[in-house]
């Protein structure tokens, strides 16, 4: 249909079409994803990667609204957010997706907007094509009515309700029916929007994803603590045969021998476990080995970041040397 529709024009006059916004902002790849028309959207993306120079075909997913919202945020609003991520993320990969995460007008990112449908799938890809600090920057970002990932993914049930006052950030309507009434007949995934509590439901899968995103346990096992980037770390060093073995300078490898530390030892120790822990080594596994005495007491330290290995070395003789 769109294809139909674009025959009669020049392709100066489809390129000059698709940056044209309407009285909301939207251009009409935008308008096509607000309201989840992916068929549509697909034929005339299609049409603007074949016409368009590269830095304008960038340019349409840049483009914001007078919400300050780009194609990201509003198919992640869209009631048909899986068959318009479909036809998006086959070009996400040439674009700076980085540039693409910021809030919108009611302190939104499009990734909080997916994680109040709690789709997995399209959280986690957010999530990972973004680098570890922007990731835990967003996680814990609120938006003007205090909502950040964490806690949304915290609350482990959909409200409609509340997603319409605190995500939509919307004081007027208490139902998604009468605030999308006027548009129904445009919009596609009309079922999401009278029976919302059906279609986005909490799955575990999601808070494992989160904390697996945070690098701050392992996906594989809810039960343990230890990072991604650890277990990997001791998984490559395992298999030294493998090309991809873990390059000695991505790992922090620490010795202390607790003999030697001041008192009170347990106190000096942490400190400086601590003080590994900071911003250019995030995400790095660091491994600590404390030596000492089987005369000693354990020290009893806690990890300060996930990514820590604390292993103790306990030895007979008093007179120990390296």
């Amino acid at each position: 249909m769109v294809s139909s529709m674009l025959g009669c024009l020049q392709n100066e006059e489809i390129v000059e079409l698709l940056s044209d916004p309407n009285d909301k902002g939207n251009t009409p790849l935008m308008s096509l994803a607000e309201i989840g028309q992916h068929k549509s959207l697909a034929e005339l993306l299609e049409q603007a990667v074949n016409l368009a120079q590269w830095d304008e075909w960038k340019a349409y997913f840049k483009q914001r609204n007078y919400e300050n919202q780009n194609i990201l945020h509003l198919a992640a609003r869209s009631f048909s957010l899986d068959n318009i991520y479909d036809v998006l993320s086959k070009c996400l990969s040439n674009l700076n997706f980085e540039e693409l995460m910021y809030p919108d007008v009611h302190g939104n990112t499009p990734i909080q907007y997916v994680a109040a449908k709690y789709n997995t799938k399209i959280f986690a890809d957010f999530m990972l094509r973004l680098p570890l600090p922007m990731r835990q920057k967003i996680a814990d970002f609120s938006n003007s009515k205090l909502a950040n990932c964490r806690n949304i993914i915290n609350q482990k049930a959909f409200s409609e309700l509340n997603y319409i006052k605190k995500i939509l950030a919307d004081e007027n309507h208490k139902s998604l029916v009468s605030k999308y009434e006027h548009t129904s007949f445009l919009m596609r995934g009309w079922e999401q929007i009278t029976h919302p509590e059906k279609f986005y439901k909490y799955d575990e899968t999601i808070f494992k994803v989160l904390k697996y995103c945070l690098n701050e346990y392992s996906l594989l096992d809810s039960a343990y603590t230890i990072s991604y980037s650890l277990s990997l770390a001791a998984v490559c060093q395992q298999k030294s045969e493998q090309r991809n073995r873990v390059p000695i300078n991505d790992l922090l490898f620490i010795v202390i021998d607790e003999p030697h530390m001041k008192d009170p030892k347990r106190e000096t120790v942490q400190r400086e476990l601590n003080e590994a822990n900071k911003h250019n080594y995030k995400g790095k596994p660091k491994i600590v080995v404390i030596q000492c005495p089987v005369k000693e007491a354990d020290l009893n330290l806690i990890a300060p970041d996930p990514d820590y290995l604390i292993l103790t070395v306990k030895y007979h003789t008093d007179s120990y040397e390296r």
